[in-house]
């Protein structure tokens, strides 16, 4: 089996969505039929997201317009 995951375990990444964007670390990668989902964590918050909902860079923009 060869998985192509675009986000590593320990990588530091933000939800697309987030509009505090706060950091989150990659500590699971779950692996099923046809996709892959990312198990992601800041602080005690964890949860499950796709790799289209996650980037490597903070979106400052919308940090900024959320306020």
């Amino acid at each position: 089996m060869q998985i192509n995951n675009k986000f590593n375990i320990g990588e530091i990444v933000y939800l697309t969505t987030d509009p505090e964007q706060l950091p989150r670390v990659v500590f699971g990668i779950h692996v099923y039929k046809g996709h892959m989902m990312y198990e992601v964590a800041h602080i005690n918050i964890t949860g499950l997201h796709y790799d289209f909902e996650i980037n490597r860079e903070k979106n400052i923009l919308l940090q900024i317009t959320s306020n």
